[in-house]
């Protein structure tokens, strides 16, 4: 129980006294309060809008809209975004802070577009293609918004205004593209699906201009591709390649690939000019010089749905955790190690650094017991400058920390129940489109084969004490 000694003025000093055995205070719990919202780690997403003060969860089993007051950690309020039409789910969110719009696309072809202060629908567009979390785009210079069909076949590319939500145009192909990057400039690359050409959209022309063609690109052609906005590179990845492709986004011209461990799983900006990391198959995080084609330093990261790093853009640091219980800092100008810091031999799920008090934090599993909380997910800060690691502190099963809002101090904490896949039982977006269709002519079809699991919560954290 918290206890303190207290100090009697009277001209007796009980310091020297009491100095050794005087004990501290126990710091106070962080925890603010619990909001009960339904989230899947899987299939939810979370946008921070720190301008505004407001925090945006989309849930697609829910089929769902929160908007939560980070300044105060409350919810405003949660609109269902297809009422009339059970076992819609949503597939992605984007905000144009701009604007003050939210777009939200679902897996029926519908494009909703919400006010981003109210939640107050504004417009729904509907596509004859399925739409996905990944392949809308926003252009906010420009004010448009573009969505790329996932399925085979839709050669399409649709190009909506930002601030209205019309439809534009809608922009034909000879390919079925697969990825969405945008440059400075808002214009839209994207990868002719089984091929090694690259395509520009750039919302004037009525047709996709072929941009680039990379020879030498391993069967099934590109994976991925992605944009880096300091330096107007742009990284493209083969299926099962070993290698990220650089294309400079004003002149056209390729230059040097990067080669990596294994196959290339994800290509990420660094908020650093002509740096970029890159995740592979092997379990390594590359930190790499991406217009010299080289790996600066490797890092053996392990395998897992998460890549455990946070950056440090004020001082052009990473940290990293190695796979042996060490936290890395490395100078992202030279990729040399600075220091390390023992943490544990427990794989964190996430890296987060706290801008209020500075400490760098780390998320886990719950699900791994020697995280300390085998029942439920944990979260511990370190101390950088003293490089002291703190306890553990509860959290839910699959804890995802999406925001820090440094003026309230209050950081937010998405706790979902579980973080299964569809093998596991969570129907996947074609899933759900067949169980739609056989409605029509099975209309006893139960709705719950629709909904994966319910619960989970967000905690609301004192960054103060974190």
């Amino acid at each position: 129980m918290p206890w303190r000694v207290a100090l009697l003025t009277g001209g007796i000093v009980l310091g020297p006294l009491l100095g050794a055995a005087m004990l501290r205070s126990p710091a106070r719990h962080p925890m603010v309060r619990t909001l009960p919202l339904t989230f899947h780690a899987s299939y939810s997403a979370t946008i921070m809008d720190e301008a505004r003060h407001r925090a945006y969860i989309l849930n697609r089993f829910d089929d769902s809209l929160s908007l939560l007051d980070t300044r105060v950690g409350t919810v405003l309020r949660t609109v269902a975004l297809s009422p009339q039409s059970p076992g819609i789910f949503a597939t992605g969110l984007v905000l144009d802070e701009v604007g003050g719009r939210l777009f939200i696309s679902s897996d029926d072809g519908a494009i909703h577009m919400l006010d981003a202060g109210t939640l107050r629908p504004l417009n729904t567009a509907h596509l004859a293609e399925w739409t996905g979390s990944s392949l809308m785009a926003l252009a906010p210079r420009a004010g448009m918004l573009f969505v790329v069909g996932t399925i085979p076949g839709a050669h399409v590319v649709s190009l909506f205004a930002a601030r209205s939500g019309m439809l534009l145009r809608r922009l034909s192909g000879p390919y079925a593209y697969k990825g969405a990057a945008l440059d400075r400039r808002g214009r839209l690359f994207s990868i002719g699906y089984g091929t090694a050409d690259v395509c520009v959209f750039d919302g004037t022309s009525a047709a996709p201009r072929p941009f680039h063609t990379i020879a030498g690109v391993p069967a099934g052609g590109f994976d991925s591709i992605a944009t880096d906005p300091l330096s107007d590179l742009l990284y493209l990845a083969g299926l099962y390649g070993d290698r990220v492709y650089v294309i400079e986004a004003g002149a056209g011209t390729s230059r040097r690939p990067i080669v990596v461990s294994g196959p290339v799983t994800a290509v990420l900006p660094t908020g650093v000019r002509d740096r970029a990391l890159i995740a592979d198959g092997a379990g390594m995080l590359s930190l790499a010089d991406a217009r010299r084609g080289r790996v600066l330093h490797a890092i053996r990261i392990g395998l897992g749905a998460t890549l455990p790093y946070a950056l440090d853009a004020d001082h052009d640091h990473l940290f990293a955790w190695d796979g042996s219980g060490v936290v890395e800092e490395i100078d992202l100008q030279t990729g040399r190690v600075l220091r390390t810091i023992r943490v544990g031999g427990t794989r964190p799920t996430q890296l987060v650094l706290n801008p209020v008090t500075g400490h760098l934090l780390l998320l886990y599993r719950g699900s791994d017991a020697r995280a300390g909380h085998p029942d439920g997910g944990s979260l511990r800060a370190v101390n950088l400058r003293g490089e002291a690691v703190g306890s553990n502190i509860p959290l839910g099963p699959v804890p995802d920390l999406f925001g820090i809002d440094d003026r309230s101090a209050l950081a937010f904490v998405a706790n979902a129940i579980s973080d299964s896949r569809p093998s596991e039982g969570v129907p996947d977006t074609a899933t759900s489109a067949w169980i739609r269709l056989l409605r029509r002519w099975l209309p006893f079809v139960p709705l719950a084969l629709d909904r994966g699991p319910a619960g989970g919560t967000v905690s609301v954290l004192d960054a103060t004490r974190l």
